[in-house]
């Protein structure tokens, strides 16, 4: 008999001290992501139990299947950026120099799920996501060139060991956020919904 487990994530209390310890402030929002919707999406395991014959099975989310986001765009603020997927390795964020990052555990879009995207306070990157406001749309364009409108829904700014950041969201949302206040010590978090 083969039975699907899915792996847990490590206890929340380990990621928040990890989340409030990270070395990259930009990056601390993320982390309180993938502590809690990090594992979700793959590493499906089979168990084949000891009294069972031995099956050939292989159960995945491959991620070359997955239609991801590539361009995000702030119609606005003339904000058109390529997105990078992007993932931790132990306790280093890959961040894309040039654009936006994708958190290669979180949702993509059309899933019903948060959608994580972060990038560089830089003024060429996402430096003028600060001057976003309610209602205003933001575009996600998909590899395979699918457009996914969402509307603003609530901004805010909390400071980098605010944990509370990502809890309690529910269903496709756009998260994306970006470092700000003195020496980049708090965050700028816009939340947006589908269209």
């Amino acid at each position: 008999m083969v039975s699907l487990k899915k792996l847990n994530a490590k206890s929340y209390k380990k990621y928040a001290k990890l989340f409030i310890q990270s070395p990259l402030p930009y990056t601390a929002v993320a982390i309180l992501c993938f502590a809690v919707y990090g594992f979700w999406i793959s590493n499906l395991i089979v168990e084949t139990h000891a009294n069972s014959k031995p099956q050939q099975h292989v159960v995945s989310t491959t991620q070359e299947s997955r239609d991801f986001p590539s361009v995000i765009v702030i119609p606005d603020y003339d904000i058109t950026l390529p997105i990078e997927q992007s993932q931790i390795n132990g306790q280093k964020w890959e961040v894309s120099a040039h654009g936006a990052s994708h958190l290669l555990n979180s949702a993509i879009p059309g899933e019903n799920n948060p959608i994580i995207l972060y990038g560089h306070n830089k003024k060429e990157l996402f430096a003028p996501v600060k001057k976003v406001k309610l209602n205003e749309q933001i575009h996600l364009v998909t590899k395979t060139g699918k457009i996914h409108k969402y509307k603003v829904v609530r901004t805010r700014t909390v400071k980098s060991d605010d944990v509370t950041a990502l809890e309690q969201l529910s269903g496709e949302t756009l998260v994306f956020y970006t470092c700000a206040g003195f020496a980049d010590t708090k965050r700028f978090i816009v939340y947006a919904k589908p269209v």
